[in-house]
């Protein structure tokens, strides 16, 4: 996803700091605060180096006189603060299948509710398959009686021409879920290959706060969470979450994404 606009020395120097390594900003960082930008390229790989001129030029275009020294700090600080962050990010395996006693992975079903449990502000969730697990349209329902944003984001039997062949938008009313909002993939919004063949809305996550997401081969079903082998994980804090949730909302905003009819 791009931006329409030239983005700001500080979202570029946040950029620069999470997308490359620690030791190549701190070499970069030096050569700034010597003031020897033109060697702080010659440390860095293509992309990198890429990254390092889109910073530079948002620079000396917002700073104007302001010493190369002053950006060399504050990349110093932002590959601190991202460093801090990443090692604050705690992952969990969550599984569903035979249980082994070797194991100690959490369960779908359980990991899946206590997210939507946690939730305070809102819950995205991103499903190919949802069908009769009334357990978490309870959490759901409990979700939005306390003020929680829900957000679906589903496959439908009209969107995937045939591929899904149940419509959950009658089954989540049903449950008790009034406002929720839903959305799917239109066709004419879908790429297409040279035969015509369209592909399928298959993301199984779901996020709660923008601070916890649970990504997972299980769709919503009674069978994912009971009968079959899947394998997911639980990010808490990090980028991920927040990064997950800005996607879908930028889908949504221009159009790939649409409100279901009969909302």
């Amino acid at each position: 996803m791009t931006k329409s606009s030239t983005p700001s020395w500080p979202e570029a120097a946040a950029k620069f700091a999470c997308d490359v390594s620690r030791e190549a900003v701190i070499r970069v960082s030096d050569c700034l605060i010597r003031g020897k930008a033109a060697e702080g390229h010659a440390v860095l790989a293509a992309d990198a180096a890429r990254l390092f001129s889109e910073l530079l030029a948002a620079w000396r275009q917002e700073m104007l006189t302001a010493p190369l020294s002053e950006l060399g700090h504050a990349l110093l600080a932002a590959s601190a603060a991202s460093s801090e962050e990443r090692h604050r990010q705690k992952l969990e395996l969550v599984w569903s299948g035979p249980g082994l006693t070797s194991t100690a992975f959490r369960s779908t079903g359980p990991a899946l509710l206590e997210l939507i449990e946690s939730a305070r502000e809102s819950v995205y969730l991103v499903t190919f398959a949802a069908y009769k697990v009334p357990a978490v349209a309870d959490a759901l329902s409990a979700a939005e009686n306390r003020g929680v944003r829900v957000i679906f984001i589903l496959e439908n039997d009209e969107g995937s021409g045939g591929k899904v062949g149940f419509n959950p938008l009658p089954h989540l009313r049903a449950s008790g879920l009034r406002r929720a909002e839903v959305y799917t993939w239109p066709q004419e919004r879908r790429i297409r290959d040279e035969r015509g063949r369209f592909g399928s809305l298959h993301a199984k996550f779901a996020v709660a706060d923008r601070m916890r997401l649970l990504v997972s081969s299980a769709n919503l079903t009674d069978f994912a969470f009971n009968l079959n082998i899947e394998l997911g994980v639980m990010v808490t804090g990090g980028h991920g979450p927040a990064e997950a949730v800005r996607y879908l909302d930028e889908l949504i905003r221009v159009g790939v994404l649409r409100q279901a009819a009969g909302q």
